[in-house]
């Protein structure tokens, strides 16, 4: 949920300061969770073929690689691993030191938590060792990690939430190496673990909730405490030749997404009656990530409540016109239609409150439109009634967006409040208040020292000053790098100038994303459309999950560096991975 302003000259999108105000939280089961466990299983290989899992070598003694063997301890306090591949060719059930392979440790309890409060599921463990490998079909490229949740107060059935883990094992004597080489020991590899949010609902005393993947944190000793000690992230490195830890974060939250504009005591955010959606694995759902669970709506006054907790998925807002007046104005809407056979529509719907006074409680404007096409695509969003005069624009409003899903050749009715049974409900903060700052360019540079950050400005009318936020993805979660504001170099001023700022701690090997925000003389901030960099060399990359936003074509990020291993291999027809 977004900052987003209109005016005469071409759009410029941002997001506000985080003015975060009291987030009125409905009911919050309190949870004792006993322990987490995780269980190894369905290794498949690289080229598609299936995998013997269990401690018994098997095949051909050539092909000795192909056996990938799991340890799962019975006693649930343990650590379970999946191990392959190695430099001998034994086969026996005792841990490899030689081989590769990942471990969890699911987090022993008791340990107390509300329903939306994040906690540690477990450690995550990379055992990145250089194996040898007949063909590259004998890497592994998905398995299934199953973590178990018991739970002793309320009482639960003890679910089973299973996650497809995918994994990239790159050749150690790339050149350059794809993830880079943190060690020098050879290329990093990349493992992914999507969270299939829609499918991992449970019961617990009579409730459906949900289990919800945060992320990473890296910890050298491979010692979590019980909430993240830092900022969760979508991808973490290891590197190559060593054991490499992350705590793993989750959170239980009811399979509900809600809203986040401010409530006003209405009832339209927070509450029984606020606007709400059942999140499906099928159905229809707003931009290119389905809506993530909340326990109520999260209001705030810039709209960002459900970006700032877990899974920021409020990408359904793509542009809007930049001329509003005349009696009409339009806003474009990027929505994926559900998976259902037959007729099939996503149905979307829009408010705009320009009274600053709730969704439907005035003069708002309303639009609807559908989409019939598979798959995700934009669609136009016209409001031709209730719109304000030229002239007559509140300096700021509220936008909200939703979507349900019809088999059938209409849309159902559907207001800005109460419920739908699928679907996912949006809302952005619009600014039809002039930008105090004209950007001329935003660019980042990698380097062995860092990211180096650069803009220029045409002008810098009403603009005091800058902040620099550093985010995983495209859309956060964003931390803010410079201490105090970066001061104008002509605040007030026509005349633009240009700046310069390194990042010294950027991770390195991983894609990171970085946003400018311009401070006006008056405190409005505005934030710029992000850009994206790879600084060279660390660890081998696992992320929760991929985006595919690039940096503009006009601030190219510099390649990151990596390190070429040669292997002297000559009549030796294996790759060491």
């Amino acid at each position: 949920m977004k900052l987003h302003l209109a005016r005469k000259a071409p759009l410029k999108v941002g997001v506000v300061a985080l003015v975060i105000l009291t987030l009125a939280v409905g009911v919050a089961l309190a949870l004792t969770m006993s322990n987490a466990d995780g269980k190894w299983s369905n290794v498949v290989a690289s080229g598609g073929s299936g995998y013997t899992v269990g401690c018994l070598y098997y095949g051909n003694p050539t092909n000795w690689s192909t056996n990938v063997n799991t340890y799962q301890d019975s006693d649930i306090t343990d650590e379970n691993q999946a191990r392959w591949g190695g430099i001998d060719n034994t086969g026996d059930c005792n841990p490899h030191t030689s081989q590769s392979g990942f471990g969890f440790d699911g987090t022993d309890g008791p340990l107390e938590f509300a329903a939306g409060e994040t906690f540690l599921l477990g450690k995550f463990t990379h055992f990145n060792n250089p194996v040898m490998f007949t063909s590259a079909n004998y890497t592994p490229a998905s398995m299934n990690l199953a973590i178990t949740l018991s739970f002793s107060d309320p009482p639960a059935l003890n679910p089973v939430l299973n996650y497809s883990v995918l994994f990239h094992e790159t050749q150690n004597d790339l050149n350059p190496c794809p993830y880079g080489d943190s060690t020098g020991a050879g290329c990093d590899d990349r493992v992914t673990l999507p969270a299939a949010i829609p499918d991992q609902t449970f019961d617990i005393g009579g409730v459906q909730y949900t289990l919800q993947i945060i992320g990473f944190v890296p910890d050298a000793d491979g010692v979590c405490p019980a909430t993240p000690a830092g900022l969760t992230s979508s991808i973490y490195t290891t590197g190559e030749g060593q054991n490499n830890y992350a705590c793993l974060y989750g959170q239980i939250v009811l399979p509900i997404d809600s809203g986040d504009a401010p409530d006003l005591g209405l009832g339209q955010t927070t509450g029984a009656s606020r606007g709400r959606h059942t999140i499906t694995a099928t159905g229809s759902y707003l931009g290119t990530v389905r809506g993530d669970g909340e326990n109520d709506g999260q209001p705030n006054a810039t709209a960002t409540g459900d970006d700032l907790n877990g899974l920021d998925d409020e990408d359904g807002f793509v542009s809007m016109d930049t001329a509003w007046g005349d009696g009409q104005g339009h806003v474009v809407v990027s929505v994926t239609r559900g998976q259902f056979t037959g007729i099939n529509r996503a149905c979307v719907y829009g408010w705009i409150d320009w009274g600053n006074d709730g969704f439907g409680v005035n003069a708002d404007s309303f639009a609807t439109g559908h989409r019939t096409d598979p798959g995700n695509g934009e669609i136009t969003l016209t409001f031709d009634t209730n719109v304000p005069g030229t002239g007559f624009f509140p300096a700021s409003t509220y936008l909200r967006l939703r979507v349900v899903s019809s088999t059938t050749s209409s849309c159902p009715t559907l207001g800005p409040t109460g419920s739908a049974t699928d679907g996912e409900i949006e809302d952005h903060r619009l600014s039809f208040s002039p930008l105090a700052v004209e950007l001329a360019g935003f660019g980042a540079t990698a380097s062995p020292d860092g990211v180096t950050l650069a803009w220029e400005t045409v002008s810098e009318i009403d603009v005091a000053g800058f902040n620099l936020y550093r985010g995983e993805t495209a859309s956060g979660p964003w931390a803010q790098l410079n201490d105090a504001l970066i001061p104008a170099q002509a605040p007030g001023a026509a005349a633009g100038g240009t700046y310069a700022f390194a990042d010294t701690a950027a991770p390195q090997g991983a894609t990171v994303w970085y946003q400018l925000e311009d401070v006006a003389l008056d405190g409005a901030t505005t934030r710029h459309d992000p850009v994206s960099v790879t600084p060279a060399g660390e660890p081998n990359a696992v992320s929760l999950s991929a985006f595919g936003a690039t940096a503009p074509a006009a601030w190219p990020a510099v390649a990151g560096l990596a390190a070429a291993l040669g292997l002297a291999a000559a009549g030796f027809a294996r790759r060491r991975k």
